[in-house]
């Protein structure tokens, strides 16, 4: 869904149940445990906000004032584009 808030986006990983189960991700907390485990990417389980839709929380707040780029924010959604490309 498209962002309302500055900080926050909540992504809905519905269309990507059969490539999810490929790694034995069956819930929110299952996706949220191997992103941090395998890529170093933190968020917060869909299911803390009642969702029971396999989603997740990822705040985008990890900017450095000297680098516009956000080069560090880029990396971890760049590494969950490759992570979904099973």
């Amino acid at each position: 869904p498209k962002p309302e808030a500055a900080w926050y986006l909540f992504l809905d990983f519905s269309e990507y149940l059969d490539e999810l189960k490929n790694y034995n991700i069956f819930t929110s907390d299952d996706l949220v445990n191997k992103l941090i485990t395998y890529f170093g990417l933190i968020s917060v389980s869909g299911s803390a906000f009642h969702n029971n839709i396999i989603s997740i929380r990822l705040s985008c707040i990890d900017f450095n004032i000297n680098d516009c780029s956000n080069q560090k924010m880029l990396n971890g959604i760049n590494k969950l584009i490759s992570f979904l490309k099973v």
